[in-house]
């Protein structure tokens, strides 16, 4: 499917209000974030395939367990983020009808993943994940091959990436080193480097 992706104007509001200053610090990647997603394409595509074990980007150095935020978050949306691995979660304005506790944690092990609550929640809008690449392995050649996969059980992530159902596209900023890309439902998702498994390149 393809989600329009106008979300300039709600960036703005949201960093008006003051949130790139919250209680996480100079640390925070809300600062840069704004900047990726105003570059973000007009449309960004979804491709649902067949359980399919994907690479993934992986941390430079392995990140501390247990990290993990909560926020209760309504319509009006709002930011959960984690500055340790440079992860944010942005919830635009809309995406919600109702209040709902969202859990963001980074997954335990090698690869740059996240497992999202509650599970199976969908969105009236697409939410945004932005992730700082500085601590990865990432190389600049292979920026423009990231795509952020979904995996709907958080068993199947190894070493080396996890077996994902779904592929959403995503958009590499050279000026703060990140990758942004959209998410429509809960709960898993990757940051992948390409597709093995046999059933061809993403």
């Amino acid at each position: 499917m393809r989600i329009s992706l106008a979300i300039g104007a709600v960036v703005i509001g949201v960093l008006a209000t003051g949130c790139s200053h919250d209680q996480l610090g100079n640390t925070s990647p809300i600062s840069h974030a704004s900047a990726s997603l105003s570059k973000a394409p007009a449309h960004a595509t979804g491709l649902a395939n067949q359980p399919v074990h994907a690479p993934g980007l992986t941390w430079s150095v392995p990140l501390g367990t247990g990290l993990t935020v909560t926020k209760l978050m309504g319509p009006a949306g709002g930011w959960l983020t984690i500055p340790q691995s440079g992860g944010a979660l942005f919830v635009p304005e809309g995406a919600l009808a109702d209040t709902v506790t969202i859990t963001m944690s980074v997954h335990n092990g090698r690869v740059v993943a996240y497992d999202f609550a509650p599970h199976g929640i969908t969105f009236l809008r697409p939410l945004f994940l932005y992730q700082k690449l500085t601590h990865t392995s990432l190389t600049h050649a292979a920026a423009s091959k990231l795509s952020l996969g979904y995996y709907p059980d958080s068993a199947t992530v190894d070493n080396a990436g996890a077996v994902i159902t779904e592929k959403n596209e995503g958009w590499f900023n050279r000026a703060d080193d990140s990758f942004t890309s959209w998410i429509g439902h809960f709960s898993g998702y990757m940051v992948a480097t390409g597709r093995s498994g046999g059933a061809g390149d993403m």
